[in-house]
């Protein structure tokens, strides 16, 4: 059980039960790796890791934990899903390991049982960390199948990974021994919802985790872990409260607690300001000063790399948000860029150029990276004949268009701009008619 710290004060404290472990030695417990992990990956401080023992209540401090080093987070009965974790407390009631040349044994139609703690039966009896004597559940079952994680070839005793059998677990049984004649032959990780099939992990990489760990190859870390880092850059994006997309923003928090960003709800792009705590919970708002001022509050999440919340226009709720960590990889924009990359090229212009001593001004609308509208002299809508989807990148961009200006009849348009500011670009213009060609060099500002 891991007992996180909401608040600054003594009582501001939750305890969350995450998984089954069970004594393996004087001062180890094994379970899987995902709870060890559970235990590392937090959206919230932990103040301590506690296991409460079955029949007595005995309750004591976990103090560190170690994950199999071939463990892959996420990859599902594809590597050993073992760990194993350390108290100063002095441990009772221990399970013998099956060894290896016993396990070579074991075949289908086998009777094993589990002994756990179903996440269901949890929620009608809560276990409160010295408190209460909480019972474990124990289950029984066949082995219905041999597994290797490589399901390519063909399953031996040498190289069973994975047992299969039908035993109606839930969350919270993770890390339960699967025992069989008394001893642990492996450890239960993951299940399927519809026909009960339950898998857990071959007791031979349990085995070998404790001797790295007691060999000190593989290392254990402390705990309670660090405090979450809450830094970090993450992408949003607000939904009104018909669920409909709202606008975009990007939010920068660091490590002493400042956060900074940016909103794409006009065009003004305006600057976000706020903090996070120590606790996750952040603030930020809008700097403009303007009846459409914004305020957003909710939380960042390490654990899960995301930011969620929700905000308020002129004091009133509006609808929430969502954001994701920003990670350096090719394909997700840069969040410094994220209001041109999310579009911010559409909209209406109005562009101005000199030919030949005469000016000329016409007006156009960009929706979905295409041209959609064109007013020539910006007073009557022109009919739009085709456009090419816009090409930008943020700092500059190309398009492409055919219209009918006035007796001139048809003209393809081209415009080339380079960013002058957030409002405006620098655009170099051409426009083919019949049998002419006009070049200029102009400016396009946002209407």
């Amino acid at each position: 059980m891991v007992v996180y710290a909401t608040g600054p004060n003594t009582g501001d404290e939750v305890t969350v039960f995450i998984g089954t472990a069970f004594a393996v030695s004087h001062f180890r417990l094994a379970t899987a790796a995902h709870v060890g992990l559970a235990i590392l990956h937090n959206e919230l401080p932990v103040k301590m890791v506690l296991g409460v023992q079955a029949g007595t209540g005995s309750v004591i401090e976990i103090t560190g934990v170690a994950v199999h080093p071939a463990y892959v987070d996420e990859e599902l009965l594809s590597t050993p899903d073992v760990a194993i974790l350390e108290t100063f407390d002095g441990l009772t009631d221990r399970l013998p390991l099956r060894s290896p040349d016993e396990t070579v044994a074991l075949a289908l139609a086998d009777p094993i049982y589990l002994a756990g703690f179903p996440g269901d039966v949890d929620d009608v009896f809560v276990i409160v960390p010295g408190t209460n004597v909480p019972q474990a559940t124990a289950l029984t079952g066949t082995i219905t199948s041999l597994r290797s994680f490589d399901d390519n070839v063909a399953v031996d005793p040498d190289n069973t990974d994975i047992i299969q059998y039908q035993i109606p677990t839930s969350p919270g049984t993770s890390g339960s021994p699967l025992l069989h004649c008394g001893h642990v032959i492996g450890v239960h990780t993951a299940g399927t919802d519809v026909a009960s099939n339950k898998f857990g992990i071959h007791v031979k990489f349990l085995n070998d985790l404790l001797n790295a760990v007691l060999n000190r190859t593989v290392p254990l870390t402390p705990l309670p872990p660090p405090p979450p880092d809450y830094s970090g850059t993450f992408n949003c994006d607000a939904l009104d409260l018909a669920g409909a997309f709202s606008h975009t923003f990007y939010i920068d928090s660091e490590r002493h607690g400042a956060v900074h960003g940016e909103s794409c709800w006009n065009d003004a792009n305006p600057p976000l300001r706020g903090s996070v705590d120590d606790y996750g919970r952040v603030t930020f708002a809008d700097e403009t000063v303007s009846i459409t001022d914004f305020a957003y509050e909710g939380f960042i999440n390490p654990a899960s790399e995301t930011a969620s919340g929700e905000y308020y226009r002129d004091g009133l709720l509006s609808g929430t948000w969502l954001g994701s960590l920003y990670v350096h990889r090719p394909g997700i924009p840069n969040p410094y860029e994220i209001c041109d990359a999310t579009g911010r090229i559409d909209g209406s212009w109005n562009v101005t150029a000199t030919i030949d001593g005469e000016a000329i001004s016409f007006c156009l609308t960009i929706a979905d990276g295409r041209v959609t509208e064109f007013f020539d002299g910006c007073s009557a809508a022109n009919e739009l004949l085709s456009s090419t989807e816009v090409v930008f990148n943020g700092e500059s961009f190309e398009l492409k268009f055919s219209t009918l200006v006035g007796s001139l009849g048809f003209a393809e348009i081209e415009l080339f701009g380079t960013k002058r500011g957030a409002l405006s670009y620098d655009v170099r213009i051409s426009i083919a008619f019949v049998a002419n060609h006009i070049g200029a060099m102009g400016v396009m500002t946002r209407l």
